[in-house]
């Protein structure tokens, strides 16, 4: 097999893997206040085992991977609806390891992934609002039910090395468009 044909495998192995991860993002949809600016940090862990076709004589392979991300969020008035612009920033550290043609490899890299930068507007319940309004609206909707549409972008600006088999950038655009509905009851949200 060529190298373009084990980067591809590669690759795919390992995008299945991070995407999950990626997109742990509770109360997405909550409408914020308008000027709103949230800013937040989180840590993403994972370990995996990763199976590769028998011809690429790759076993027993795993990775471990530490996300570190660092976020802003700004609310704002889009034709009277609440909207928002996410930007992601990510810091990855990953080690593979495991056997290549029988002998024991491993891969250790650090450096940041791929930006993430998304526009989101909730287009039903959910009018822009600033601070006593947008509480006096919640507080006399204790029900209510909430529609947006998103478009997220990953930049392809993550550590990449063409010479290598395994990084932490995935060296291409992703155009991500989103929906998303929730509804509210109380304290509750589904």
């Amino acid at each position: 097999m060529n190298t373009h044909g084990i980067v591809f495998a590669v690759s795919t192995s390992l995008l299945a893997g991070g995407l999950a991860a990626d997109n742990i993002e509770p109360r997405r949809w909550t409408p914020l206040p308008m000027g709103t600016t949230v800013l937040g940090a989180g840590v993403i862990r994972s370990e995996v085992d990763i199976a590769f076709d028998p011809v690429l004589q790759i076993e027993d392979a795993t990775e471990e991977t530490t996300t570190t991300v660092v976020s802003v969020i700004r609310a704002f008035d889009l034709l009277g609806q609440t909207a928002r612009l996410d930007i992601r920033l990510p810091y990855k550290h990953s080690r593979w390891k495991g056997l290549l043609e029988g002998e024991p490899r491993s891969a250790d890299r650090r450096g940041p992934g791929d930006p993430r930068l998304r526009l989101s507007v909730n287009f039903l319940g959910s009018p822009a609002l600033r601070g006593r309004e947008y509480r006096a609206y919640r507080a006399s909707h204790p029900v209510n039910t909430i529609a947006g549409a998103a478009l997220a972008v990953t930049l392809p600006l993550g550590e990449y090395q063409k010479d290598k088999l395994l990084n932490l950038g995935r060296n291409r655009f992703a155009i991500t468009p989103q929906l998303g509905l929730v509804h509210a009851r109380g304290p509750w949200s589904y």
